[in-house]
Order: structure tokens, then sequence, then C-alpha cells
């Protein structure tokens, strides 16, 4: 394919009916416009995997199950996801718009 690690990824498809093992249509933008698009298999192979991925990650669903026994915890938790919010804003050019897909691009 050529990759050089500055492309842009674009997955569509993922959210909607999410299944297990579902395919999704990836188009890939290099820095010179060119596009390459292709089919590919979203590796979530179960049902449990789908729920991490819906609350953004296996730690997030642990704590959201956890934080449902435990809600003293939750001030505490949701101070330290401002703290990690603002370094990662430090680190990511937030989401600009583009035939109404959000892109996301890492800052190196």
């Amino acid at each position: 394919m050529g990759l050089t690690g500055n492309e842009t990824f674009t997955i569509s498809g993922i959210t909607e009916d999410i299944k297990p093992l579902k395919k999704v249509q990836v188009i890939v933008k290099k820095e010179d416009g060119s596009e390459i698009k292709f089919q590919a298999t979203a590796r979530m192979d179960s049902k449990i995997e789908i729920e991490y991925y819906r609350n953004g990650g296996l730690l997030q669903y642990v704590l959201r199950q956890f934080l449902k026994r435990e809600p003293i915890l939750l001030l505490k938790l949701q101070k330290l996801s401002e703290i990690l919010v603002r370094q990662f804003s430090k680190k990511v050019r937030f989401p600009k718009k583009q035939n109404n897909l959000l892109l996301w691009q890492w800052r190196m």
C-alpha cells in the first residue's frame, strides 16, 4: 500500500448495526490527497468486546461496572478524567468535520 504513517484513516459503518466480525469500509487518505479504499473486518469477535467498544475501552467498561457499586469514587475519577483529558488534548488536534465524519489527527 505504500503507507508512511502520515495518512488519515476513516472507518465507516462501524457504529451502525454493530455485531461481531462486521465488515467495514476503510478509506486511507495520503498526504498528496490520493485515497485508497478497502473493506476490512472489525475485530470485535464477541458481544463483550462490542460492549468494551461502546464504553470506550476495557478500562472504561470496568470502571463503569465498578462505579455502579461504588458511587463514592465517582468524584475522584471525574477529577482524574479531567486531568487525563487535559493531557490528551495537548497531543490530539480535535476533530474537524469532513463529509459528515469526524477526523482525529495525532500530533507527533
